[in-house]
């Protein structure tokens, strides 16, 4: 029989939300909108876990429970399955290889598979825009999370902020995933609040298009700016991921490319069953046989 241990119950915690979002990553990728009983247990069972461990359950005890509850509600052989996967992912929580912080090299390789994923799917061609060139898909949660992590774009305009410039703030942000290398777009509308030289102020805008790049290290991502640029005061920046900001980006991309495809498969099934049978009546008079 398998069984998974750690002194550290929240590395426990974290091999079960790991496992619970592949779960979620097939089900999305399928397109199914329910989910399967096992990814219901597996959700319940971290949940409880993130309790025990947050009241300061030991391992031991944490470790049981999620057994327990495994075996009671899926049976021995799937909570087998279930642990088996959970032991190999615990199993790669070695001590702080720089290996293991490489979030810009996975988070492009996650990005690459969404590329390959809107253009099987024509979801760029469905939903998004295209021309001769290349083609964007917006990602509307992508570009809350990047905005959070990149603390609303502020060390990009912080060079702004001298001379007559007494404020600078985005009042429109948005991602796009896009079919080129630089797989992440970030358009900017910057509105600059200026002094006047006789008193008062006045309100002057900004645009800047920043596409997403690698860090100076293995856990920072970069962003590049468009050239030419409208001030020579907007200037490339990069930010530190944690792990759990770099989770934050994968789920929202992943939640934004489930939207689009529940979008599209529902538009779609709307097709065939209503507005297909309407259009043959309307327009059987017309039709030859």
């Amino acid at each position: 029989m398998t069984s998974f241990h750690s002194p550290d119950p929240n590395l426990i915690v974290s091999a079960l939300k790991f496992l619970l979002e592949t779960y979620k990553l097939y089900r999305s990728r399928s397109g199914r909108k329910t989910p399967e009983k096992q990814e219901e247990v597996l959700e319940e069972t971290v949940a409880k876990a993130e309790e025990m461990s947050a009241g300061g359950a030991p391992a031991e005890e944490v470790v049981s429970e999620i057994e327990t509850k495994l075996e009671r509600d899926l049976g021995p052989a799937v909570k087998e399955g279930i642990i088996r996967r959970a032991s190999s992912i615990l199993a790669l929580a070695q001590p702080f290889e720089v290996e293991a912080f490489r979030y810009y090299d996975n988070l492009s390789e996650v990005l690459k598979r969404a590329q390959e994923f809107c253009k099987a799917t024509n979801m760029f061609r469905l939903r998004g825009a295209t021309n001769s060139d290349f083609a964007v898909l917006q990602m509307p949660k992508l570009g809350l999370a990047l905005r959070e992590v990149c603390a609303d774009y502020r060390i990009l305009t912080y060079g702004l902020g001298r001379g007559d410039v007494l404020q600078v703030r985005p009042i429109g942000v948005r991602t796009f995933l896009s079919t080129r290398v630089e797989a992440i777009h970030v358009a900017l509308d910057l509105e600059l609040t200026r002094a006047q030289r006789t008193g008062g102020t006045w309100t002057d805008h900004m645009k800047a298009l920043l596409f997403l790049s690698g860090g100076s290290e293995v856990n920072k991502i970069g962003f590049t700016l468009n050239q030419p640029v409208e001030s020579p005061y907007l200037l490339d920046f990069e930010v530190r991921l944690t792990g759990q900001q770099f989770q934050q980006i994968v789920s929202a991309l992943l939640d934004d490319l489930n939207n689009y495809a529940n979008e599209l498969a529902e538009e779609q099934r709307e097709f065939k069953e209503r507005i297909a049978p309407q259009l043959a009546v309307i327009l059987g008079p017309w039709i030859k046989p």
